[in-house]
C-alpha cells in the first residue's frame, strides 16, 4: 500500500505478511496504508523474531485524517497479533521485539500530534532517545539541504519501539546506533532523509 517497500536478508525466514490500506487519504484513491511483517531471526538469535509495521499516513491532518490513520494503525497492530497468535498457537511474544516505522508526516514541533502519535501507539521514539542518551540533537528528515525540498525543515519520519499492546507484553527494542542518512545533494533517493536504527538482542 501507498508504496511500502521493504528487504530483509535471506538468512531470516519471513513468518507472516498483511496488510491494510486507510479508508481516506489525501489524495483520495492513493492507498496509504500500512503493512505488518513478522521475521524469525532464530538464525543469528537463538529464539528471537521481529514483528515490523510500516506506513506512510497523510502530509496534512485535514479532518483529523493522520489522527484517523494512526487508529488504523492501532487496529491492524491488534489484528496483526490476534493473526499470529492463531498461525503460531505457542507463539512467545515476550522474545518478539516489536516496531513501527515509516512517514507519518507529524513534525516533532507539532508537540500535541506527536505526543497523541506516542500515546496511541505506546511507542517510543528510538531516534530521540539514542540522540537524548548520547547527548546529540536529532536532524530533521525533511530538509533543505535534499534538492527535492526547498522550503520545509521537519522531523516527520520515525522508527518506534512498541514495548507492550493492551495485556501483551513484548521484548523492548534496545537501539546501538541510530542516524539520520543523507545522500549527495541532487543524488538523493527520495525527498526524505532515511532514519537508520541498530537493534541489539543481546
Amino acid at each position: 500500500p501507498g508504496g511500502l517497500y521493504g528487504v530483509f536478508r535471506k538468512e531470516f525466514t519471513e513468518m507472516w505478511f498483511d496488510r491494510h490500506i486507510y479508508k481516506h487519504s489525501i489524495p483520495e484513491l492513493c492507498f496509504k496504508g500500512v503493512c505488518g511483517c513478522l521475521l524469525d531471526l532464530g538464525s543469528r538469535f537463538q529464539g528471537r523474531k521481529l514483528l515490523v509495521f510500516n506506513t506512510h499516513t497523510d502530509h496534512v491532518n485535514v479532518k483529523h485524517g493522520q489522527e484517523i490513520q494512526l487508529s488504523e494503525v492501532q487496529a491492524f497492530m491488534g489484528r496483526s497479533l490476534t493473526q499470529i497468535k492463531l498461525k503460531y498457537e505457542d507463539f512467545d511474544f515476550n522474545k518478539c521485539t516489536v516496531l513501527v516505522m515509516g512517514d507519518f508526516n507529524i513534525d516533532i514541533t507539532n508537540y500535541t500530534l506527536y505526543a497523541q502519535m506516542l500515546k496511541k501507539l505506546n511507542a517510543r521514539d528510538l531516534y530521540f532517545e539514542y540522540c537524548t542518551r548520547e547527548g546529540g540533537r536529532p536532524e530533521a528528515t525533511l530538509d533543505v539541504g535534499n534538492s527535492y525540498n526547498l522550503f520545509t525543515q521537519a522531523r516527520v519520519d520515525y522508527v518506534f519501539g512498541i514495548d507492550s499492546y493492551d495485556d501483551v507484553d513484548f521484548a523492548p527494542a534496545k537501539v546501538s546506533k541510530a542516524e539520520v542518512i543523507k545522500q549527495k545533494y541532487q543524488e538523493e533517493l527520495s525527498d526524505h532523509w532515511a532514519v537508520a536504527a541498530t537493534l541489539d538482542f543481546s
